[in-house]
């Protein structure tokens, strides 16, 4: 027992210095776009060779653009009031989430036929859709009032699905379930029940999920944890616990795997790091603009970066 007690000891600390070593580096190609608008680029969005994004200035300003022409030209679909978090593609239209409460509905000609509120003062911060059913996560302020809504098409509303007391940032839909996580809390709702299962076992505010299939799940926290799941978000385990010191104390933003090996995550202050062992280890890419880093989209053989200053960046290993 004493033996063994004494290997495990050793092991633990083995991984501590491990842990605590400089992560290893990665030179990387880029291209920038400049999309000729002032503040953060919150997300992204592909629709038959298209680009749309979506974010603002401050708090009290928004808008959509469309790229075409290779990023090389933008337009503005839509200006707001309010920063606007994420895009999603439903029923061949895009809609975008409001720090306001608010969804808008541009058809593919960029029409903007759609601004509807929710009850509570809450910002919406991520939706999702599939073939028949878009649904919003939101929260009254980064870590309170988390609920999830359900888009009702013939009402032009959102409905209530299920509340929580932890606020929720993001959202995946998968075969059955949709998948939610926030601050201190994962989620997950069965698509033909009512109910929803909180789980706050991992107590770090998760600020992104992506689902590779309907089983395997991957989550992020701000204060640079990383958990995963393997039964569709039923129970999560760390990969990676938090330590702000391992991630150069900036917040995580944003998570993309391309396969359960690779994946990639970026950070405020130009970080950006890739796994090609499932998280195990990460390597940071380097010789990138010093920008904020909100959303990641891989389109092969391309990785997109939406930055700060109105930036993407196209990146090429």
């Amino acid at each position: 027992m004493k033996n063994a007690r004494h290997v495990l000891i050793l092991l633990t600390l083995i991984y501590l210095a491990i842990s605590c070593m400089p992560p290893e580096e990665l030179p990387v190609s880029f291209e920038q776009y400049d999309l000729g608008v002032d503040g953060e680029v919150r997300s992204m969005l592909v629709v038959n060779d298209s680009f749309y994004f979506c974010g603002g200035s401050g708090w009290e300003s928004g808008w959509v653009l469309l790229g075409t022409a290779g990023l090389q030209e933008t337009k503005i679909l839509l200006e707001a009031d309010n920063l606007l978090f994420d895009l999603c593609l439903f029923d061949q239209d895009i809609y975008a989430s409001s720090l306001g409460n608010s969804i808008y509905g541009l058809s593919s000609s960029g029409d903007n036929f759609l601004h509807i509120f929710i009850d509570d003062f809450q910002s919406i911060y991520a939706l999702e859709a599939n073939e028949t059913d878009m649904y919003a996560v939101s929260g009254e302020n980064a870590r309170t009032g988390g609920k999830i809504w359900q888009y009702n098409e013939n009402e032009k509303a959102l409905k209530l699905r299920e509340s929580f007391s932890n606020s929720l940032q993001d959202l995946q839909l998968i075969k059955s379930r949709l998948i939610a996580c926030g601050f201190g809390m994962t989620a997950y709702c069965e698509m033909d029940h009512a109910e929803c299962a909180a789980n706050y076992r991992l107590s770090e505010s998760f600020k992104a999920v992506d689902c590779l299939n309907d089983s395997i799940c991957y989550a992020v926290a701000q204060s640079g944890g990383i958990a995963k799941t393997l039964d569709s978000g039923t129970s999560w385990f760390s990969i990676r616990p938090a330590d702000r010191v391992l991630v150069a104390n900036v917040p995580f933003q944003d998570i993309e795997m391309v396969s359960d090996s690779v994946g990639y995550i970026c950070a405020r202050e130009g970080h950006l790091w890739k796994t090609t062992n499932a998280g195990k280890s990460w390597v940071r890419l380097t010789g990138l603009p010093e920008l904020d880093y909100f959303d990641l989209l891989f389109e092969a053989p391309f990785l997109y970066v939406a930055c700060s200053g109105g930036q993407i960046l196209r990146i090429v290993e």
